[in-house]
Protein backbone atom coordinates (compact mmCIF):
# COMPACT_ATOMS: atom_id res chain seq x y z
CA UNK A 1 0.00 0.00 0.00
CA UNK A 2 1.47 3.13 -0.87
CA UNK A 3 1.15 5.90 2.18
CA UNK A 4 -0.48 9.22 1.62
CA UNK A 5 -1.48 10.42 4.99
CA UNK A 6 -0.05 10.01 7.83
CA UNK A 7 -1.45 11.21 11.56
CA UNK A 8 1.11 11.62 14.18
CA UNK A 9 0.11 11.46 17.92
CA UNK A 10 1.54 12.79 20.58
CA UNK A 11 0.56 13.66 24.19
CA UNK A 12 2.41 16.80 26.30
CA UNK A 13 2.63 14.45 29.25
CA UNK A 14 6.09 14.81 28.88
CA UNK A 15 8.19 17.18 26.45
CA UNK A 16 9.66 14.77 24.83
CA UNK A 17 7.07 13.06 23.50
CA UNK A 18 5.95 16.16 21.41
CA UNK A 19 9.35 16.65 20.28
CA UNK A 20 8.90 13.34 18.73
CA UNK A 21 6.06 13.87 16.81
CA UNK A 22 7.50 17.35 15.41
CA UNK A 23 10.93 15.56 14.12
CA UNK A 24 8.40 12.95 12.41
CA UNK A 25 6.20 15.63 11.07
CA UNK A 26 9.44 18.18 9.75
CA UNK A 27 11.04 15.38 8.26
CA UNK A 28 7.85 14.56 6.75
CA UNK A 29 7.43 17.58 4.94
CA UNK A 30 10.79 18.03 3.84
CA UNK A 31 10.16 14.35 1.38
CA UNK A 32 8.80 16.83 -1.27
CA UNK A 33 7.10 13.52 -2.56
CA UNK A 34 3.68 14.81 -1.88
CA UNK A 35 3.26 12.86 1.65
CA UNK A 36 0.56 14.81 3.97
CA UNK A 37 1.59 14.73 7.66
CA UNK A 38 -0.45 15.97 9.78
CA UNK A 39 0.46 16.28 13.91
CA UNK A 40 -1.33 16.81 16.79
CA UNK A 41 -1.15 16.27 20.62
CA UNK A 42 -3.61 13.75 21.75
CA UNK A 43 -4.54 15.87 24.92
CA UNK A 44 -5.56 18.80 22.91
CA UNK A 45 -9.01 17.14 22.69
CA UNK A 46 -9.15 16.70 26.35
CA UNK A 47 -9.72 20.79 26.79
CA UNK A 48 -7.23 22.67 28.17
CA UNK A 49 -7.79 22.45 32.35
CA UNK A 50 -7.33 18.37 31.82
CA UNK A 51 -4.11 19.02 29.84
CA UNK A 52 -3.05 21.16 32.48
CA UNK A 53 -3.89 18.54 35.38
CA UNK A 54 -2.13 16.01 33.57
CA UNK A 55 1.11 18.20 32.78
CA UNK A 56 0.97 19.06 36.82
CA UNK A 57 0.23 15.83 38.36
CA UNK A 58 3.41 14.52 36.13
CA UNK A 59 5.87 17.30 37.09
CA UNK A 60 4.80 17.09 40.70
CA UNK A 61 5.46 13.96 41.13
CA UNK A 62 8.84 13.85 39.53
CA UNK A 63 9.95 17.12 41.66
CA UNK A 64 8.15 16.65 44.83
CA UNK A 65 7.45 12.87 45.24
CA UNK A 66 10.39 11.56 43.36
CA UNK A 67 10.34 7.77 45.49
CA UNK A 68 6.58 7.93 45.37
CA UNK A 69 6.99 8.40 41.33
CA UNK A 70 9.96 5.29 41.50
CA UNK A 71 8.11 3.34 43.01
CA UNK A 72 4.48 3.47 40.70
CA UNK A 73 7.09 3.06 37.97
CA UNK A 74 8.50 -0.49 38.93
CA UNK A 75 5.00 -1.34 40.25
CA UNK A 76 3.18 -0.77 36.45
CA UNK A 77 5.75 -2.04 35.41
CA UNK A 78 4.45 -5.29 36.88
CA UNK A 79 0.92 -5.09 36.76
CA UNK A 80 0.17 -1.90 34.32
CA UNK A 81 -3.14 -3.70 32.50
CA UNK A 82 -5.96 -1.95 35.08
CA UNK A 83 -4.46 1.26 35.31
CA UNK A 84 -3.92 1.21 31.08
CA UNK A 85 -7.65 0.78 31.17
CA UNK A 86 -8.58 3.18 33.75
CA UNK A 87 -6.64 5.61 31.30
CA UNK A 88 -8.16 4.60 27.92
CA UNK A 89 -11.97 4.68 29.59
CA UNK A 90 -10.88 8.13 31.07
CA UNK A 91 -9.67 9.87 27.48
CA UNK A 92 -12.74 8.09 26.01
CA UNK A 93 -15.34 9.89 28.42
CA UNK A 94 -12.77 13.54 28.15
CA UNK A 95 -11.95 13.29 24.42
CA UNK A 96 -12.41 10.39 22.02
CA UNK A 97 -15.11 11.89 20.17
CA UNK A 98 -13.32 14.87 19.16
CA UNK A 99 -10.40 12.70 18.53
CA UNK A 100 -12.41 10.45 16.75
CA UNK A 101 -13.91 13.24 14.38
CA UNK A 102 -10.65 14.35 13.58
CA UNK A 103 -9.69 11.14 12.45
CA UNK A 104 -12.39 10.07 10.11
CA UNK A 105 -11.70 13.71 8.87
CA UNK A 106 -8.55 13.04 8.11
CA UNK A 107 -8.81 9.14 6.74
CA UNK A 108 -5.08 8.34 7.36
CA UNK A 109 -3.28 5.66 6.18
CA UNK A 110 -0.90 5.26 9.04
CA UNK A 111 -1.35 6.28 12.45
CA UNK A 112 2.11 6.74 14.03
CA UNK A 113 2.01 7.62 18.04
CA UNK A 114 5.22 9.21 19.86
CA UNK A 115 3.07 8.38 23.39
CA UNK A 116 1.40 5.23 24.98
CA UNK A 117 -1.62 6.45 25.40
CA UNK A 118 -3.34 7.50 22.05
CA UNK A 119 -2.28 4.07 21.03
CA UNK A 120 -3.85 2.38 23.92
CA UNK A 121 -7.25 4.37 23.15
CA UNK A 122 -7.04 3.72 19.36
CA UNK A 123 -6.18 -0.31 19.47
CA UNK A 124 -9.17 -0.60 21.75
CA UNK A 125 -11.39 1.29 19.89
CA UNK A 126 -10.65 -0.48 16.54
CA UNK A 127 -11.42 -3.55 18.69
CA UNK A 128 -14.32 -2.67 19.47
CA UNK A 129 -16.01 0.13 17.77
CA UNK A 130 -18.59 2.23 19.71
CA UNK A 131 -21.71 1.90 17.17
CA UNK A 132 -21.90 -1.35 15.24
CA UNK A 133 -23.58 1.15 12.43
CA UNK A 134 -20.90 3.28 12.35
CA UNK A 135 -17.42 3.79 9.99
CA UNK A 136 -14.69 1.67 11.34
CA UNK A 137 -12.57 4.57 12.85
CA UNK A 138 -9.26 3.04 12.21
CA UNK A 139 -8.80 1.98 8.50
CA UNK A 140 -5.09 1.85 8.44
CA UNK A 141 -2.16 0.66 10.65
CA UNK A 142 -1.42 2.05 13.72
CA UNK A 143 2.38 2.15 15.05
CA UNK A 144 4.20 3.38 18.37
CA UNK A 145 7.55 4.66 18.46
CA UNK A 146 8.77 4.48 21.70
CA UNK A 147 11.10 7.37 23.03
CA UNK A 148 13.18 6.00 25.93
CA UNK A 149 15.69 3.56 25.94
CA UNK A 150 13.71 1.12 28.01
CA UNK A 151 10.03 0.00 27.17
CA UNK A 152 8.05 0.34 30.35
CA UNK A 153 4.70 -2.13 30.65
CA UNK A 154 3.21 0.74 29.44
CA UNK A 155 4.46 0.52 26.15
CA UNK A 156 3.23 -2.85 25.32
CA UNK A 157 0.28 -3.29 23.36
CA UNK A 158 0.29 -6.51 21.20
CA UNK A 159 -2.90 -4.20 19.13
CA UNK A 160 -0.18 -2.34 17.89
CA UNK A 161 0.53 -2.83 14.24
CA UNK A 162 4.23 -1.86 14.16
CA UNK A 163 7.11 -0.86 17.13
CA UNK A 164 9.79 1.74 16.25
CA UNK A 165 12.67 1.60 18.98
CA UNK A 166 15.84 3.02 20.05
CA UNK A 167 18.01 -0.04 20.90
CA UNK A 168 18.31 -3.59 20.04
CA UNK A 169 17.83 -4.13 24.22
CA UNK A 170 14.03 -2.29 24.23
CA UNK A 171 13.62 -4.58 20.86
CA UNK A 172 14.36 -7.74 22.88
CA UNK A 173 12.33 -6.63 25.41
CA UNK A 174 9.22 -5.84 23.74
CA UNK A 175 9.18 -9.56 21.97
CA UNK A 176 9.69 -10.86 26.04
CA UNK A 177 6.98 -9.21 26.75
CA UNK A 178 4.68 -10.47 24.00
CA UNK A 179 5.07 -8.01 20.96
CA UNK A 180 5.71 -10.24 17.69
CA UNK A 181 9.48 -10.16 16.55
CA UNK A 182 8.74 -8.90 13.00
CA UNK A 183 6.32 -6.19 14.33
CA UNK A 184 9.58 -4.16 16.15
CA UNK A 185 11.88 -1.87 14.11
CA UNK A 186 15.49 -0.55 15.22
CA UNK A 187 15.32 2.61 13.29
CA UNK A 188 16.43 5.27 15.90
CA UNK A 189 13.95 7.79 17.81
CA UNK A 190 13.56 10.39 15.77
CA UNK A 191 15.17 13.83 15.77
CA UNK A 192 14.55 17.08 13.89
CA UNK A 193 16.13 16.70 10.18
CA UNK A 194 18.49 19.63 11.73
CA UNK A 195 20.34 17.41 13.60
CA UNK A 196 21.69 15.69 10.59
CA UNK A 197 22.99 18.68 8.99
CA UNK A 198 26.44 19.24 10.11
CA UNK A 199 27.61 22.71 10.23
CA UNK A 200 30.91 22.15 11.64
CA UNK A 201 32.23 22.99 15.30
CA UNK A 202 34.12 26.12 14.47
CA UNK A 203 31.29 27.48 12.70
CA UNK A 204 28.32 26.17 15.27
CA UNK A 205 30.76 28.17 18.12
CA UNK A 206 30.94 31.48 15.72
CA UNK A 207 27.44 31.60 14.96
CA UNK A 208 27.01 31.04 18.76
CA UNK A 209 29.36 33.79 20.00
CA UNK A 210 31.87 31.31 21.42
CA UNK A 211 35.98 30.50 21.44
CA UNK A 212 36.13 27.01 19.39
CA UNK A 213 39.45 26.72 21.03
CA UNK A 214 38.39 26.29 24.59
CA UNK A 215 37.00 23.44 26.06
CA UNK A 216 33.06 23.82 25.88
CA UNK A 217 30.47 22.70 28.16
CA UNK A 218 26.21 22.73 27.90
CA UNK A 219 24.55 23.39 30.34
CA UNK A 220 20.50 22.68 29.33
CA UNK A 221 17.64 23.60 32.02
CA UNK A 222 15.01 21.51 30.80
CA UNK A 223 13.68 19.59 33.21
CA UNK A 224 16.22 20.52 35.81
CA UNK A 225 14.20 23.06 37.47
CA UNK A 226 14.80 26.22 38.28
CA UNK A 227 16.88 26.24 41.49
CA UNK A 228 19.15 23.11 40.63
CA UNK A 229 20.18 25.14 37.11
CA UNK A 230 21.31 28.05 39.14
CA UNK A 231 22.77 25.50 41.56
CA UNK A 232 24.61 23.52 39.01
CA UNK A 233 25.53 26.60 37.34
CA UNK A 234 27.28 28.02 40.39
CA UNK A 235 28.93 24.73 41.04
CA UNK A 236 30.52 24.80 37.44
CA UNK A 237 31.70 28.12 37.36
CA UNK A 238 34.06 26.55 39.93
CA UNK A 239 35.94 25.24 36.91
CA UNK A 240 39.03 26.29 35.21
CA UNK A 241 38.80 29.95 34.01
CA UNK A 242 40.00 28.06 30.74
CA UNK A 243 36.18 26.21 30.65
CA UNK A 244 33.41 27.97 28.74
CA UNK A 245 29.64 27.17 29.18
CA UNK A 246 26.97 27.75 26.82
CA UNK A 247 23.71 27.75 29.22
CA UNK A 248 20.42 27.69 27.34
CA UNK A 249 17.43 28.83 29.92
CA UNK A 250 14.39 28.29 27.36
CA UNK A 251 11.18 30.23 27.81
CA UNK A 252 11.62 31.27 31.54
CA UNK A 253 12.45 34.58 30.76
CA UNK A 254 13.07 35.34 34.78
CA UNK A 255 15.34 32.16 35.28
CA UNK A 256 17.50 33.89 32.25
CA UNK A 257 18.02 36.91 34.03
CA UNK A 258 19.02 35.22 37.65
CA UNK A 259 21.53 33.14 35.68
CA UNK A 260 22.78 36.71 34.18
CA UNK A 261 23.33 38.38 37.74
CA UNK A 262 25.26 34.77 39.16
CA UNK A 263 27.31 34.49 36.19
CA UNK A 264 28.38 38.62 36.23
CA UNK A 265 31.47 37.73 36.82
CA UNK A 266 31.96 35.55 34.43
CA UNK A 267 30.77 37.01 31.56
CA UNK A 268 33.35 36.08 28.85
CA UNK A 269 33.08 32.54 29.82
CA UNK A 270 29.58 32.27 30.01
CA UNK A 271 26.98 32.54 26.78
CA UNK A 272 23.54 33.02 28.10
CA UNK A 273 20.53 31.85 26.02
CA UNK A 274 16.56 32.16 26.59
CA UNK A 275 14.35 29.68 24.19
CA UNK A 276 16.51 28.54 21.03
CA UNK A 277 15.04 26.51 18.00
CA UNK A 278 18.47 25.28 17.06
CA UNK A 279 20.03 23.59 19.94
CA UNK A 280 21.65 20.91 17.44
CA UNK A 281 24.60 24.21 17.06
CA UNK A 282 24.89 24.55 20.51
CA UNK A 283 25.49 20.41 20.95
CA UNK A 284 27.82 20.94 17.81
CA UNK A 285 30.28 23.68 19.54
CA UNK A 286 30.32 21.44 22.56
CA UNK A 287 32.69 18.94 24.12
CA UNK A 288 29.84 17.74 26.34
CA UNK A 289 26.13 18.66 28.10
CA UNK A 290 25.42 18.52 31.67
CA UNK A 291 21.63 17.58 31.73
CA UNK A 292 19.15 14.97 32.87
CA UNK A 293 18.24 12.32 30.67
CA UNK A 294 15.27 12.37 29.11
CA UNK A 295 14.99 10.03 25.88
CA UNK A 296 14.55 12.96 23.16
CA UNK A 297 17.58 14.90 24.91
CA UNK A 298 19.56 11.62 25.06
CA UNK A 299 18.95 11.22 21.57
CA UNK A 300 19.45 14.58 20.16
CA UNK A 301 22.66 14.65 22.16
CA UNK A 302 23.66 11.15 20.61
CA UNK A 303 22.48 12.32 17.39
CA UNK A 304 25.63 15.27 17.48
CA UNK A 305 28.00 12.87 18.97
CA UNK A 306 27.97 14.97 22.08
CA UNK A 307 28.74 12.63 25.31
CA UNK A 308 26.76 13.46 28.59
CA UNK A 309 27.08 13.88 32.23
CA UNK A 310 23.93 13.35 33.85
CA UNK A 311 22.14 14.69 36.48
CA UNK A 312 19.24 14.86 38.19
CA UNK A 313 17.87 11.63 36.30
CA UNK A 314 13.81 11.14 37.40
CA UNK A 315 13.97 8.19 38.70
CA UNK A 316 12.22 5.28 36.16
CA UNK A 317 12.76 5.98 32.83
CA UNK A 318 15.47 8.44 33.06
CA UNK A 319 17.52 6.21 35.44
CA UNK A 320 17.24 3.64 32.61
CA UNK A 321 18.47 5.95 29.98
CA UNK A 322 21.57 6.53 32.05
CA UNK A 323 22.41 3.51 32.91
CA UNK A 324 22.33 2.70 29.17
CA UNK A 325 24.40 5.70 28.14
CA UNK A 326 26.92 4.47 30.50
CA UNK A 327 27.01 1.04 29.45
CA UNK A 328 27.99 1.82 26.13
CA UNK A 329 30.22 4.45 27.15
CA UNK A 330 28.68 7.70 25.88
CA UNK A 331 27.70 9.27 29.58
CA UNK A 332 29.09 9.68 33.17
CA UNK A 333 26.15 9.64 36.11
CA UNK A 334 26.43 12.06 38.71
CA UNK A 335 24.97 11.06 41.90
CA UNK A 336 25.98 13.43 44.30
CA UNK A 337 25.52 16.75 42.66
CA UNK A 338 28.91 17.91 45.39
CA UNK A 339 31.04 15.72 42.37
CA UNK A 340 29.90 17.72 39.22
CA UNK A 341 32.90 19.80 39.36
CA UNK A 342 35.38 16.70 39.60
CA UNK A 343 33.50 14.74 37.52
CA UNK A 344 33.64 17.22 35.14
CA UNK A 345 36.93 18.15 35.47
CA UNK A 346 37.86 15.07 35.69
CA UNK A 347 37.07 14.17 32.16
CA UNK A 348 37.61 17.86 30.29
CA UNK A 349 41.30 16.82 31.34
CA UNK A 350 41.55 13.64 29.87
CA UNK A 351 41.66 13.80 26.25
CA UNK A 352 41.67 10.09 25.45
CA UNK A 353 38.76 9.92 27.64
CA UNK A 354 36.70 12.48 26.57
CA UNK A 355 37.84 11.67 22.56
CA UNK A 356 36.24 7.51 23.13
CA UNK A 357 33.52 9.08 25.16
CA UNK A 358 32.37 10.89 21.60
CA UNK A 359 32.71 8.41 19.77
CA UNK A 360 30.68 5.98 21.54
CA UNK A 361 28.07 8.91 20.74
CA UNK A 362 28.47 9.03 17.52
CA UNK A 363 28.15 5.13 17.14
CA UNK A 364 24.66 4.89 18.89
CA UNK A 365 23.73 8.43 17.35
CA UNK A 366 21.03 7.86 14.57
CA UNK A 367 20.04 11.32 13.11
CA UNK A 368 18.33 9.56 10.09
CA UNK A 369 15.86 7.94 12.45
CA UNK A 370 12.81 10.00 11.26
CA UNK A 371 13.38 9.15 8.20
CA UNK A 372 14.02 5.29 8.43
CA UNK A 373 10.69 5.11 9.76
CA UNK A 374 9.04 7.04 7.13
CA UNK A 375 10.46 4.63 4.27
CA UNK A 376 9.39 2.03 6.52
CA UNK A 377 5.81 3.53 6.69
CA UNK A 378 5.59 4.01 3.23
CA UNK A 379 8.31 1.76 0.66
CA UNK A 380 10.04 3.79 -2.57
Amino acid sequence: MSVARILILSAGGGAGHVRAGQALEAAGRARGDGLQVVHHDALEFCGRPTRAVVADLYRGLVDKAPALYRFLYEQLDREQSRLTQALVRRYDRLAYRALERRVLELDPDEIVCTHFLPAHVLVAKRASPRRAAAPAVIRGRISVVVTDYDAHAFWVNPGVDRYYVGSDEVRHLLVRRGIAEDRVRVTGIPVHPAFGRARGREAAARLLRADPDRPTVLLMSGGLGVGRVEETLARLLALPETVQFLVVAGRNESLRVRLERASAKAQRRVRLFGFVDNIHDHMEASDVAVTKAGGLTVTECLARGLPLVVVNAIPGQEEMNADWLVEYGAAVKVRHPELLPFKLGQLLGDAQRLGAMKRAARRLGRPGAADAILADLRPA
